[in-house]
């Protein structure tokens, strides 16, 4: 099934054409809409809680690169004065593999302040009920916006 919409009245292509795209690719742009609407960046992290690859979002949003918040470096961008809270929250929905959540302030790279931010995490459970990986959104409570649609291309 696909879905289409005439452009005769001057929709996307404007010249007349008709548009079609499978419906995969249709959710995909409203999940990454949503994605937007809802929250600042993503992230993943493996099933012990540790980032194994470059998180686009964070990198962008923080100014850390992989090398910095690669594995539990994460930490270094949240301010001293939350990283004990921070930590030990992570660590406990880890090892209970419950939903997570915290605010806290987080090192805003290009800026080069304290950002409050909230984080929601949840685990993703295979057939067995293992945890497979970690997914999680990061909002900025400072009323700043979502980083650009092509930020949340790979996450």
């Amino acid at each position: 099934m696909f879905f289409s919409w005439d452009t005769e009245e001057g929709g996307p292509h404007g010249n007349g054409e008709r548009f079609r795209f499978p419906p995969d690719l249709l959710n995909q742009a409203r999940y990454r809409a949503l994605l937007q609407a809802i929250c600042t960046f993503l992230w993943i992290a493996s099933p012990e809680g540790d980032f194994t690859f470059p998180q686009e979002g964070w990198e962008a949003y923080t100014g850390q690169d992989f090398s910095s918040h690669g594995g539990s470096g994460w930490i270094e961008a949240v301010h001293p004065d939350d990283r004990a809270h921070v930590a030990k929250a992570w660590t406990e929905a880890v090892s209970t593999r419950s939903w997570y959540e915290v605010e806290w302030r987080c090192w805003h790279g290009s800026s080069g302040t304290w950002r409050r931010c909230r984080t929601r995490g949840v685990p993703i459970l295979n057939s067995h009920g293992e945890v497979v990986e970690w997914l999680g959104a990061v909002s900025d409570l400072d009323g700043h916006a979502p980083l650009r649609p092509h930020h949340l291309r790979n996450e």
